[in-house]
């Protein structure tokens, strides 16, 4: 497939009969947005993944709509890009650490990000659980390719419209819970839950991800857990070092996650 028959902004064919909600009746294609930080569009990844339009960036990572040109659908892949620990190349797909401490930090982080793609795939098919395809290393980080779905996270929801009203606050948030319970169940804590990381598709099914703090609940007295958290949404045991941590953790981030809609 050539890049002249690809749209890169909603990462089909140009031309298809019936046209296209982003390009128009004729489908001719859409502009996609450039941007230092973002790899250039039409980018190969893993030779499959023709990278189209950026999703979302911010956190440690952006995230791109793209083409697997093997499956012929579309998919999203987040790259794994924490600003504060490493920047792109002059070249423009490279992710190289920042020079001074950062290159030990990054290392650790990619790893995490690897692991995150693992708890992920635990819960293929989970109805509020982002569902993972492939994780692969290239560029100097990592991928993790995920089932794309049209819609956008819940802080952005919240921005846009304000708070929500009662009824339908608590019908995310119901939701969200059955997949935080499975989670749960499976011996595992969030330890992020807020409104970043919870995704809201256009047909109005509840995802979690975000996963990059989940960590074993077995496990945790013996390794330590890293302090991961988020202001306004962090218990007081993520708070101090050395306190443990268990399944109520994540459940006052919901409720503080369910008082913020």
């Amino acid at each position: 497939m050539s890049k002249d028959e690809l749209c890169l902004y909603c990462c089909e064919l140009k031309h298809r009969a019936g046209g296209c909600s982003h390009c128009g009746p004729e489908a001719l294609g859409r502009e996609v947005e450039t941007h230092p930080l973002f790899l250039p569009p039409g980018t190969v990844l893993d030779g499959r993944y023709h990278v189209g339009r950026v999703l979302h960036s911010g956190g440690s990572g952006i995230t791109y709509l793209c083409l697997d040109v093997r499956l012929n659908m579309r998919v999203a892949i987040k790259e794994y890009l924490p600003l504060e620990l490493a920047g792109r190349g002059s070249e423009g797909t490279r992710v190289t650490a920042h020079p001074g401490g950062a290159g030990q930090a990054f290392r650790v982080g990619v790893a995490g990000f690897m692991e995150e793609a693992r708890t992920l795939a635990r819960f293929e098919d989970h109805p509020y659980i982002v569902s993972v395809k492939s994780i692969f290393e290239e560029n100097g980080t990592a991928y993790l390719v995920m089932g794309y779905l049209p819609g956008t996270t819940l802080d952005r929801i919240c921005t846009a419209r304000g708070r929500l009203p009662e009824a339908e606050a608590l019908q995310v948030v119901e939701a969200m819970l059955d997949g935080l319970r499975d989670v749960h169940e499976a011996g595992l804590l969030h330890r992020d839950i807020k409104p970043e990381n919870v995704f809201v598709t256009d047909q109005e099914q509840v995802k979690l991800f975000g996963f990059r703090a989940a960590h074993d609940a077995a496990g945790q007295a013996e390794h330590g857990l890293t302090q991961v958290r988020t202001p306004g949404f962090a218990p007081p045991e993520q708070q101090t070092p050395g306190e443990t941590q268990d399944v109520r953790t994540d459940v006052y981030a919901a409720g503080a996650t369910l008082y913020t809609l």
